[in-house]
């Protein structure tokens, strides 16, 4: 099944994601997701809300802030085509937060970034199941 990745863009998503959503962290990589409830599950399209951000505390160079931003964004790309689908369909809301990053832009590439991605989706579906409950 396909989805679409539309990015978040209103302020009020964003803070009902801040507020609502549970935080998980893997190495240099941060997410807050919110999960789909139960009726939007069964509903087709399948849309997931995303958005990305790289800070400059991590690094100064924007050249290198794109660059992650691009990688993250294709990683999600990536894992919505693969083997994750299922795992990916229970989140309607995620943000991704790159804590750390390399001097240059040229020292990071896509598989130093999807494999943080494929983790934290894994996380945030085992998440998923063991509290049922905490979805809206």
């Amino acid at each position: 099944m396909k989805f679409r990745l539309e990015s978040i863009k209103r302020k009020k998503e964003f803070e009902y994601l801040f507020a609502n959503g549970i935080r998980i962290s893997y190495d240099k990589l941060r997410a807050i997701i919110l999960f789909k409830s139960k009726a939007e599950l069964d509903n087709e399209p399948r849309k997931i809300f995303y958005a990305v951000f790289v800070s400059k505390k991590a690094t100064k160079k924007s050249v290198v802030r794109n660059r992650i931003k691009r990688l993250l964004r294709e990683s999600l790309r990536l894992l919505a085509r693969t083997e994750m689908v299922e795992k990916i369909n229970v989140i309607k809301y995620l943000y991704l937060n790159w804590t750390s990053a390399p001097k240059r832009p040229c020292e990071i590439r896509l598989h130093d970034v999807f494999p943080l991605v494929h983790c934290i989706i894994e996380k945030a579906y085992n998440n998923f199941w063991q509290n049922p409950e905490r979805s809206n």
